[in-house]
């Protein structure tokens, strides 16, 4: 997933703890994968679904979509089951004959999916004493555009799931929603209501994935280099959501999916020149994790998650010279980050300022203080970003950051200076002073300024308000009283491939397999 479309790739709270399972349990490739359409529908009430003709019916196994019938109509209402349904006392081997025979009993009476090529018939009228069906409890009902109910499902083994047919493409496409369609077939999952899944062949699911992730007009190699990544993260992820029915979802809790019609040529051909390609290492999948842009060098996954990865490692991103997220800027309000602090259900006060405690060895901030008039509150690694999601604007971008300027990652202390010292500048020339001392003369007296003033480092200058005072420390510390101005670079978490990085080594001649064993230390590509 790329960050530029949000945040991290991943907010796993277990990340490596599930790690040994999914490797173990996928080491192959599977032909088919259920993708939770969680940015369309999560446990909602109803679900809608429409196709260019009538909707079919069936199932999966080890052959594909399996045709049981066709529903009487081409736009259909899919809800859990509220309805007391009785059982007439009658099974058919197919869905057809079950239908013929609940409309020839009246409004009242539905066939139901026990199985595959078993089917009941009940009627939600009682009138005859009859036995009421039993297990019902998370069936599904569709109902016509009309709002006729036309067939209950009660399977969860091979449960039933909807196809449709796109005329334009000519192909089997079911539209979710309004606009968004997808290939394969339609099924129903979710806790605590209705959440509808993609179950589609896992190649074409990397059709809809690679152009969500990396723009379609990159090099063809870095194109198949994203492909791969992305069908080792969707095997290594492929059990995750197994709770809620699917195997992963179609946001970046994953990676970003959006179905047929994100599909482009140039990213379809890398997807199929890289038919069945995942990183490996040891023998088994890796949880290829990719971002945006480093800003340099990359980040190893302990640094972020707390666990080591041998296969995550931080490498210098000497090619990420064309970075699709420039070096940026934020100006965060001490009011901001008191509305973070009380988000956080954190108490020290009110803020005072910002401290940079520590760095990791790309120069990726570690540690960071947050200074209250009654306490410090402490925020580390990943957490660092995300501590400022409820200001105006959002998570940072990433945690290569400093608040003295755009940040060097080659030469990190570059960005600091050694000593208390700032040089004020005026229109008599400048002069050095301790940052204590710092005080503004106007021709008449001595005080504060009423807007800005200019401070220069050893290597920069930057505006200052005048409730604004950096201190820096022979330590590298880093400290803010009052409003922050945040200067970074990069975007994302940092781990694994930079997509931007990815980029220029394609550029430069080298292939979607150096690029990847580059970026993941030890691994191959098979």
């Amino acid at each position: 997933m790329r960050a530029a479309r949000k945040k991290s790739l991943i907010s796993i709270i277990g990340f490596m703890v599930v790690c040994c399972f999914y490797t173990l349990a996928y080491s192959k490739t599977p032909e088919i994968i259920k993708v939770g359409l969680e940015s369309v529908y999560k446990n909602v009430a109803s679900v809608n679904l429409s196709s260019d003709s009538n909707i079919q019916i069936g199932y999966y196994d080890e052959r594909g979509f399996q045709v049981e019938g066709v529903l009487n109509a081409n736009q259909i209402t899919v809800r859990l089951n509220k309805e007391s349904l009785y059982d007439l006392g009658v099974t058919f081997n197919n869905f057809n004959d079950a239908k013929e025979y609940a409309i020839n009993h009246g409004n009242s009476t539905v066939p139901v999916y026990i199985r595959p090529s078993v089917y009941s018939v009940y009627t939600t009228n009682n009138e005859d004493d009859l036995n009421r069906g039993q297990n019902f409890t998370r069936s599904i009902a569709i109902y016509s555009n009309s709002g006729t109910l036309l067939l209950i499902s009660n399977e969860d083994e091979k449960p039933l799931v909807m196809r449709g047919y796109d005329k334009a493409s000519n192909l089997s496409l079911t539209t979710v929603k309004d606009n968004k369609k997808y290939r394969g077939a339609i099924g129903m999952g979710g806790t605590s209501g209705l959440t509808p899944y993609n179950i589609v062949d896992i190649e074409e699911y990397l059709f809809g994935v690679v152009p969500k992730e990396m723009p379609s007009s990159w090099p063809q190699e870095a194109l198949k280099a994203q492909a791969v990544a992305a069908r080792s993260i969707a095997i290594f992820q492929y059990n995750r959501f197994a709770k809620s029915g699917y195997n992963v979802i179609d946001t970046t809790t994953t990676q970003v999916y959006g179905g047929y019609l994100a599909e482009t040529a140039a990213t379809n051909k890398a997807v199929n020149a890289t038919n069945g390609q995942v990183i490996r290492y040891n023998g088994n999948v890796a949880e290829a994790v990719y971002f945006s842009t480093s800003g340099g060098t990359t980040e190893d996954a302990q640094n972020v998650w707390g666990s080591e990865v041998p296969y995550l490692k931080s490498v210098k991103d000497t090619y990420e010279t064309e970075p699709s997220q420039k070096p940026w800027t934020r100006t965060i309000t001490l009011s901001e980050i008191n509305k973070c602090l009380t988000n956080n259900g954190v108490n020290i006060g009110s803020a005072k300022g910002v401290q940079i405690v520590s760095r990791t060895s790309s120069g990726r901030v570690q540690e960071l203080n947050i200074l209250g008039t009654n306490g410090t509150y402490t925020v580390n690694d990943e957490k660092i970003r995300s501590f400022f999601s409820s200001s105006q604007g959002g998570s940072l971008k990433s945690r290569l950051f400093s608040f003295l300027g755009n940040i060097n990652t080659n030469t990190v202390a570059a960005a600091q200076t050694s000593n208390n010292e700032v040089t004020v500048i005026s229109a008599n020339g400048k002069s050095t002073l301790p940052s204590k001392n710092l005080m503004v003369m106007t021709a008449t007296n001595m005080g504060t300024l009423a807007d800005k003033f200019a401070v220069q480092s050893a290597t920069q200058m930057r505006s200052l308000t005048t409730q604004t005072v950096i201190e820096t420390a022979n330590n590298n510390t880093e400290t803010v009283w009052g409003d922050i101005t945040v200067y970074g670079q990069g975007f994302g978490h940092g781990v694994g491939m930079s997509q931007s990085g990815a980029k220029g080594m394609a550029q430069a001649g080298f292939s979607y397999k150096d690029i990847l064993e580059y970026y993941y230390t030890g691994v191959s590509v098979n």
